[in-house]
């Protein structure tokens, strides 16, 4: 007869292996929302919805929206014959994958009990012609962490690695992502 405790322990003995699969370790108290069935791991599926709208104003520019948060005003960017000073959709991009990277690592660093006084990143995406078309090709980011002393610099770069292999975000881009860290 199983009892709850073999669940548990099937459950442990194949943790390893299915994090292995670079899913993003589960935190001590994050609710588990899967089944354990003969030592292997069932995941339910997630899914999340994300929605804005944008609406044209004048010119080249627009104002980008959400509920619940406030507005954003967008254009071309002066590349394109866009407007200075405005974020462009090309901004966005590459802020994107900056910013999941900083949510990312704040998440891994908090579980991991790293303990940092300050995290600012800078992020450079390349946008070229290729077969015709404009792509980013690549996005590099900088991030620069402050330990608070008596931290562990090598465990700080293992976990904005960890972060970068994790970010949801870049792993859904085309683009090569280039991760350089500055441990201080």
């Amino acid at each position: 007869m199983r009892t709850a405790l073999d669940g548990v322990r099937s459950y442990i003995e194949c943790l390893p292996e299915w994090l292995n699969g670079n899913q993003l370790e589960l935190g001590l108290n994050e609710p588990y929302e899967g089944h354990v069935y003969g030592g292997q791991v069932e995941q339910k599926s997630k899914v999340y919805h994300y929605q804005t709208t944008v609406k044209w104003t004048e010119q080249r520019k627009g104002v980008m929206s959400c509920d619940g948060k406030p507005e954003i005003q967008v254009a071309t960017p002066p590349e394109f014959k866009g407007h200075e000073g405005i974020w462009s959709p090309e901004d966005l991009f590459v802020a994107s994958a900056n910013i999941c990277l900083m949510t990312t690592f704040l998440a891994v660093a908090e579980r991991a009990g790293l303990a940092f006084s300050a995290y600012e990143s800078t992020a450079k995406g390349r946008l070229e012609l290729v077969e015709g078309q404009f792509q980013f090709t690549a996005i590099t980011i900088r991030p620069s962490i402050t330990l608070k002393s008596g931290e562990d610099a090598v465990k700080a770069r293992e976990l904005i690695e960890k972060a970068e292999r994790n970010c949801l975000i870049s792993n859904s881009m085309k683009a090569t992502i280039t991760l350089e860290p500055v441990i201080r």
